[in-house]
């Protein structure tokens, strides 16, 4: 049985670090072209001090925001900026700030963007975030 098919709107890294440099203003032409009832998902790819990638996964309808970090952050800032820019842009108020529970974590330094592709596929897909059984995510060093 195949899933019910959901629009998502992924929004990329460069998003944020324009965001955190200009403010709202150096963004306020970039988002134009969508609205938030189009979108049932919004997916906002987040580069944490060039070091580090993380997910945070908006619900329009829900007005919720869940974040996905491999090493158990919990984006508040992020949160801030991103309700920040929906208050200005869609005057959409009251959205709740989540971190995902009961979800795969890295076990290294250098492993956070293949993470940050899975809980994306997994969240595009509506899979559960199972997937360090997959064979290629398992490490074989001793």
């Amino acid at each position: 049985m195949r899933a019910k098919s959901i629009m998502i709107k992924l929004v990329d890294s460069l998003f944020m670090e324009k965001y955190k440099l200009c403010g709202y203003d150096g963004v306020s032409n970039w988002k134009k072209q969508w609205t938030l009832s189009d979108n049932e998902k919004l997916l906002f790819v987040i580069n944490d001090n060039s070091n580090h990638w993380t997910l945070m996964v908006g619900e329009p309808k829900k007005k919720t925001m869940m974040y996905y970090d491999s090493l158990g952050g919990n984006g508040k800032s992020y949160f801030e900026i991103i309700q920040n820019f929906l208050m200005k842009r869609f005057e959409s108020y009251g959205w709740s700030h989540q971190v995902a529970e009961n979800i795969p974590h890295q076990f290294d330094g250098y492993d956070c963007g293949v993470f940050l592709c899975e809980y994306a596929r997994c969240v595009m897909l509506q899979k559960p975030m199972d997937f360090l059984r997959t064979p290629c995510l398992i490490s074989e060093r001793g």
